[in-house]
């Protein structure tokens, strides 16, 4: 049986990891298109720094910035989420 505290870290873990995902997809999609960090937060009404530590995957992400980021890049949510069928 897992204890609280094991699903805890768990989850911690499992969240780190998304994070981490969803910022490599973003800066590979940033990289793909050949489009400068400065333009990227600007299109996103970020900040560059804001922009930077999400492609890092410190720090927290919500759906809104999400689905703005995408539709920076001209992508669909999906495509930063990793969870698109190709």
């Amino acid at each position: 049986m897992t204890s609280p505290s094991q699903k805890h870290k768990e989850t911690t873990q499992s969240l780190r990891a998304l994070r981490r995902r969803i910022g490599t997809n973003i800066h590979a999609q940033r990289v793909k298109q050949e489009m400068k960090l400065h333009k990227l937060s600007a299109l996103c009404k970020m900040s560059p720094a804001q922009i930077d530590m999400l492609e890092l995957g410190k720090g927290n992400i919500d759906l809104v910035q999400i689905v703005r980021i995408a539709a920076a890049l001209n992508v669909e949510a999906d495509a930063l989420l990793g969870t698109a069928k190709t």
